[in-house]
This record gives structure tokens, C-alpha cells and sequence, in this order.
């Protein structure tokens, strides 16, 4: 992201040419997407703004914000449910997991 001179714009949207996302926008959005645990707050507090609620007409935005949402993440076996991590970093990286996925975490 950094190192990116034109940003993509997601596409156009219904109203005369406007783009779906300017340069600056773009570029939170996908420093956001960067971010493992922190991406599903960041990314909706992003989209809920009311001017950038109607960049969700572009289906790549839609496809963008589906699949930050419903991201299953590393999946953690019932066995391992109730153990807990007791050093950082952690010297066992299996339990930075989720029985129900991210958006239930």
C-alpha cells in the first residue's frame, strides 16, 4: 500500500462518473485490511460514515466487506477450547484460533 503510486478505485458508481473510492479513501481502506484482528471493527466503522455508506453500490466493495466479515480465521479444535496462552510471544501459536470464526470472536 505504501509503495503505490494509483490506488485502485473499485469502480464507478451510478452517479455521473464518480468513482466508488478516492485515492485517500482507498488507502485507509486497505491499510485497514492489513490489520488480522482489528480488520472487522475498522472496516465497518469505515463503511458506516454517511458519506461512504454508498460506495457499497460497487460489487468489488461488497465482495471487499464480505469477506472481511464472514473470514472464518484459524480454526480451533474443541480439544483446545479451554486452554489458555500464558506467555508472549506465545510458544503455542494453535491457540491464536476460533471454534465459530472471526465475526463471533
Amino acid at each position: 500500500v505504501l509503495h503505490m503510486w494509483d490506488l485502485p478505485d473499485f469502480g464507478s458508481l451510478d452517479v455521473g462518473n464518480a468513482k466508488a473510492l478516492g485515492q485517500h479513501d482507498s488507502e485507509l481502506l486497505l491499510s485497514y485490511l492489513t490489520v488480522p484482528y482489528m480488520r472487522i471493527p475498522l472496516v465497518l466503522t469505515f463503511f458506516s460514515q454517511h458519506d461512504r455508506i454508498h460506495a457499497l453500490q460497487s460489487p468489488g466493495l461488497r465482495d471487499v466487506l464480505d469477506g472481511c466479515v464472514f473470514e472464518p480465521g484459524n480454526f480451533l479444535p474443541r480439544h483446545h477450547a479451554g486452554s489458555d496462552i500464558t506467555d508472549v510471544p506465545s510458544s503455542e501459536p494453535h491457540l491464536l484460533a476460533t471454534a465459530h470464526g472471526l465475526l463471533l470472536n
